[in-house]
């Protein structure tokens, strides 16, 4: 039988997490096993403790219904920074700058960048881009694509991505006026392959592959 490449995982940023395109992964048994969440998120929600997101991330508190989340994230897994098995020592460098100072957000913003860099994928919305904001202020560089690239080129590595990212990020690609969009980031080994379809030069590989760089694309 041939090897089947495993999919790739997908990490929700707290921006993501309570909209309901993250409901809709949350609640598919086959989408479940592919999501992650930062071990710090985790724990606000498990202690009721998002007081401390509301201004970063645009979150509308009396709006997450904070029992349904507690429930459904039994058994997503968590990442900690303290886990990552990171590329280069250029990421370790800025592993180190992330998790400097003691902002309430500062291991949540260190384990979504761990991860993205020694692993995959990341679901953002832009409009409340402050995990983008802190990693480009540590010295992360960001590439761009516009959603019609971002599209065509994950759609080359369908088998490698969590269930059904491909029908939410089309069925999202349009957007009333007023609500914002939402942004796939990636890194690691599929930032690498992504990089001839999406309309970047092929010299950012390394620092792609090294952990110092990632795409955001806007699905």
């Amino acid at each position: 039988m041939a090897n089947v490449e495993p999919a790739s995982r997908i990490v929700l940023d707290p921006s993501f997490l309570f909209t309901e395109d993250a409901i809709s992964w949350l609640d598919d048994p086959n989408a479940r096993p592919s999501l992650v969440i930062s071990e710090s998120l985790r724990a606000a929600v498990d202690e009721a403790n998002l007081d401390f997101l509301a201004e970063p991330y645009g979150l509308d508190l009396q709006a997450i219904d904070l029992p349904y989340f507690q429930a459904v994230l039994v058994g997503i897994d968590t990442f900690s920074a303290r886990d990552a098995d990171l590329p280069s020592g250029e990421a370790w460098e800025l592993l180190s700058r992330l998790t400097e100072g003691d902002a309430p957000t500062t291991a949540l913003i260190a384990d979504e960048y761990a991860f993205i860099a020694s692993q995959s994928l990341g679901a953002v919305i832009n409009e409340y881009g402050f995990t983008l904001r802190q990693w480009e202020a540590a010295g992360v560089t960001l590439y761009r694509v516009n959603r019609a690239n971002m599209l065509a080129g994950l759609g080359r590595f369908r088998n490698r991505l969590p269930p059904r990212l491909l029908s939410v990020t089309k069925a999202i690609s349009n957007f009333p006026r007023g609500r914002a969009a939402k942004f796939v980031i990636a890194g690691g080994a599929i930032g690498v392959s992504l990089i001839p379809y999406v309309g970047l030069p092929l010299a950012i590989a390394g620092a792609v592959r090294a952990g110092t760089a990632f795409i955001v694309g806007d699905p």
